[in-house]
């Protein structure tokens, strides 16, 4: 859709930002005029008489999200349309510290979109990956982002009207700058700073001066989350004294709110470290919470209940307990990007269901959804676009339903919502459909099985490979895509390998049992060449997705488990040959026998899938 733009020049600037990724797009020779209007009025209005359109509008992300509904509006017979946040912050945080740090200009596509859905908040989650000049081995050699790059993505953000807040970890998850000798004094144990150092503080207060020197926000994401062993390391050997968790993070907290105020930042946190040390876990489905518990939450600190998991009944009780803080809280949820090579826009959305709802429910004034990185960062930062729409909708609308969703998602990214759907199959094998909310990592598990150790071989089903086939095709289908095709070409080629890598050790162990030397000639000699033959394709396409969304850094990680087994599946050829020819008596690894992966002794056939997306737990029994 072409429109005449009459506004002020900043909002010029800003359609054509939002036109990249939306069918609206500024040209003075257009038929259509659009007239944008600041108002006081909340939330965004449109209008049309004439055949002309006027936009009016509270703050500048409301502008950008009424540009993305100007086609279906200008179509439709409907004369005004007017739509209203129920979120003061709706917001997306995807995770740049699991060795995908996102590029500046990857950081700007992923703004215009979430602009131009209606969030008006971007949290970057980086542990160890912002420079700090005063310790040059503070995300040394992970791709971090220096100081002039997060002003710049401050300035786009601000300029379409997202708050850019800054996600620190100022306790835990810090096992990576633990690698370097300069840092081993501060450590506690495992990921966890020795609060007992002064010189701990000295880098958290460096910390926060160049949060504070980079982010206009003065909000500030401390972390604080899962700090499992806190105290039980060499802070015991510095203070010779034994406190309880809850003590020690008391301590911690209010120390380092006052080094936050005293930089001019309003602090908040994740909430699970302050259910932990009563409950033993985080989630609690019934009752409310005990006095102590609730004081032991210091003034200044805004909680941030983070669900990924939960259904509505718990989803439910956890606000409530959230509520007895007697301060606001925020909701972090999840689209789930962190399961391997592939998403889970179908688990997402079902659970996002209850999460959002309870969310109005309970008035929360903060909302954001986390797209974490865990064990490598392999999926698009991009390819859980259906489910960050959903938070959208729900935001701007009172209900909000499969249909209207996906016509929505049509409307303004210009590709159907069931074709983009089609990016969590990878992880959906013959068990299991788009229809179905599970969670599991197939992809990525049955990639890496060992060709001939087969570790994952009771979990896998012998049509996978047929089903693999199947899966290449409904991606390929949009691989060509204009501004999509890059992610569907990624799982495409994956697909493709999966059809002949998926059940390799399975079937060998078969054949092999069976004492078929036949077929165990045709896996060595034809199919496993095949698989490398076909690899290659899928690197350079998930090479090519990795550099136009991140920074280089980290992809070495997937280039040597990706070379690791092109290097495995030849040996797995060489051994298959030898035993063929006799040079060998027997193959140790197929005489070894299937066992499930989870330990279950029950019947498995109805839910054999898991969970394993760690590089380390699936390629292998041993130790690396």
């Amino acid at each position: 859709m072409k429109i005449r733009l009459i506004s002020e020049p900043n909002l010029e600037r800003v359609t054509d930002e939002i036109s990249a990724v939306t069918r609206v797009y500024r040209d003075d020779s257009a038929d259509i005029q659009v007239t944008a209007k600041k108002s006081q009025e909340k939330g965004l209005r449109l209008s049309k008489e004439d055949g002309n359109i006027t936009i009016e509008y509270e703050r500048i992300t409301d502008f950008c999200r009424a540009l993305g509904l100007l086609g279906a509006f200008a179509a439709g017979e409907d004369k005004t349309l007017s739509q209203k946040a129920s979120f003061e912050t709706l917001g997306y945080m995807p995770d740049c510290s699991r060795n995908a740090v996102l590029s500046v200009s990857g950081a700007k596509d992923l703004l215009r979109h979430l602009a131009a859905m209606g969030f008006n908040m971007l949290m970057l989650y980086t542990e160890d990956t912002y420079e700090i000049p005063e310790y040059p081995y503070f995300g040394h050699l992970r791709g971090r982002f220096t100081k002039d790059e997060l002003k710049e993505i401050d300035r786009y953000a601000l300029s379409l009207g997202i708050e850019l807040i800054p996600c620190i970890q100022v306790l835990a998850h810090l096992n990576q700058m633990f690698k370097w000798n300069s840092f081993k004094s501060i450590n506690d144990t495992a990921d966890i700073l020795n609060i007992a150092k002064p010189e701990t503080y000295d880098l958290i207060d460096a910390m926060l001066r160049v949060c504070e020197e980079c982010f206009t926000s003065k909000r500030i994401n401390l972390g604080m989350d899962e700090a499992h062993n806190l105290g039980r390391g060499k802070y015991l050997e510095t203070t010779g004294a034994y406190k309880k968790t809850n003590e020690i993070m008391h301590e911690h907290l209010e120390k380092v709110i006052n080094m936050a105020n005293a930089h001019g930042f309003e602090p908040m946190m994740w909430s699970d470290m302050f259910f932990r040390p009563r409950y033993g876990g985080y989630y609690t489905t019934e009752g409310s919470l005990p006095d102590d518990l609730v004081k032991s939450k210091p003034d200044g600190i805004t909680p941030i209940y983070w669900d990924y998991y939960c259904g509505e009944e718990t989803c439910d009780n956890m606000m409530r307990c959230h509520e007895q803080f007697g301060c606001d809280f925020a909701f972090a949820g999840g689209a789930w990007k962190w399961i391997g090579y592939a998403p889970d826009n179908t688990y997402s959305l079902h659970i996002e269901d209850s999460h959002l709802r309870m969310c109005k429910k309970h008035n929360v004034k903060t909302v954001f959804t986390t797209g974490w990185g865990d064990k490598g960062g392999e999926a698009g930062q991009l390819s859980v676009l259906p489910a960050l729409m959903q938070y959208a909708e729900y935001c701007y609308n009172d209900t909000v339903t499969r249909e209207n969703l996906a016509k929505r998602f049509e409307e303004l990214f210009d590709i159907p919502f069931d074709a983009f759907l089609r990016l969590d199959l990878p992880n959906r094998g013959s068990y299991t459909d788009l229809n179905t909310p599970s969670v599991t990592s197939q992809c990525k598990y049955l990639l890496y099985n060992d060709p001939l150790i087969g570790m994952m071989d009771k979990n896998l089903s012998p049509d996978d490979g047929e089903t693999y086939a199947k899966h290449t095709k409904a991606l390929n289908e949009y691989a060509n895509h204009p501004t999509y095709g890059y992610l569907f070409r990624t799982l495409s080629e994956l697909c493709n390998v999966l059809e002949l890598k998926a059940t390799l050790s399975y079937d060998e162990k078969a054949a092999y049992k069976a004492g078929d030397k036949e077929t165990l000639y045709k896996i060595a000699n034809e199919r496993i060449p095949e698989i490398i033959k076909r690899l290659p394709a899928f690197i350079n396409a998930f090479r090519e997705q990795w550099y136009k969304e991140n920074k280089t850094f980290g992809f070495e990680v997937q280039e040597q488990y990706l070379g690791g087994l092109m290097l495995r599946l030849s040996s797995t050829a060489d051994r298959l040959n030898e035993y063929l020819e006799g040079k060998v008596e027997c193959i140790e690894e197929l005489e070894a026998p299937s066992l499930d992966y989870y330990c279950r002794e029950e019947d498995i056939s109805e839910w054999p899938h898991l969970d394993a997306f760690n590089w380390q737990d699936i390629v292998s029994a041993s130790r690396i």
